[in-house]
């Protein structure tokens, strides 16, 4: 058992529980995905730098004690609760369509990938996560935004919210980024194209929406222009 670091066995229809790994205790890398696995108990593979478990059947998964882990990937399945408080290796974590309603990632502070939307996030807290550069968050219920501190963000999908306010003056590299169907007004969105527009980037891409109605103002409409004449593509506005 000391000699195995990797167990791969995705795509094998199993449908055993997941609880008889302990002897493993070397084990760095696990790849169990697209199975029907109901219980995974990984408490004691405290050497752990990838989980790979998504689609699958897990209503709960510990990983409180693998804080080596670097590369989650739990997404697709019926996970309420995920405690990654402790994750400090944490690089990229995939938790997207489970019912996941918090998430701690104040210790991680090397993420730079993190794809939650569609779960039930009421909030989320990125502000420590300065090596962001790929955040989705769309299909929550998320209702304010703080991205000041995350200078790298490149990707941002958040639609489907109910955020009221979003500051992207500060996040410069930004390319992507789409937030139709929240509750941002005509003055918001017409910021937000005026600071993309200040960020001098190319062929990138914007979707929103004008929450109860309105139109952009002078400026924001000078800024769209701009923006197209860079070869932006702008949806919705």
């Amino acid at each position: 058992y000391d000699t195995v670091t990797s167990i791969d066995l995705n795509t094998k229809n199993l449908t055993t529980d997941f609880n008889f790994l302990d002897d493993f205790r070397n084990l760095m890398n696990l790849y169990l995905w697209n199975n029907n696995i109901t219980s995974l108990n990984i408490d004691n593979n405290l050497n752990l730098k990838i989980l790979f478990c998504f689609n699958n059947n897990l209503s709960t998964l510990n990983i409180y004690n693998n804080n080596l882990l670097e590369s989650v990937r739990v997404e697709q399945n019926n996970l309420t609760v995920l405690d990654t408080s402790q994750l400090v290796n944490l690089i990229s974590l995939q938790c997207y369509l489970n019912n996941i309603s918090s998430l701690n990632l104040t210790n991680s502070l090397a993420l730079n990938s993190l794809l939650c939307f569609s779960n039930n996030l009421s909030d989320i807290n990125i502000i420590n996560n300065i090596l962001l550069e790929t955040l989705r968050i769309e299909n929550n219920n998320i209702t304010s935004l703080d991205i000041d501190n995350n200078s790298n963000l490149k990707i941002v999908r958040l639609q489907n919210n109910n955020i009221s306010n979003l500051n992207i003056l500060n996040n410069t590299l930004l390319t992507y980024l789409s937030c139709d169907n929240n509750q941002l007004d005509a003055a918001v969105n017409s910021q937000l194209l005026v600071d993309l527009d200040s960020h001098n980037r190319s062929n990138g891409y914007f979707r929103s929406s004008i929450y109860a109605g309105g139109t952009l103002t002078a400026a924001g409409t000078t800024a769209k222009n701009a923006l197209l004449a860079k070869g932006w593509t702008i949806v919705g506005l």
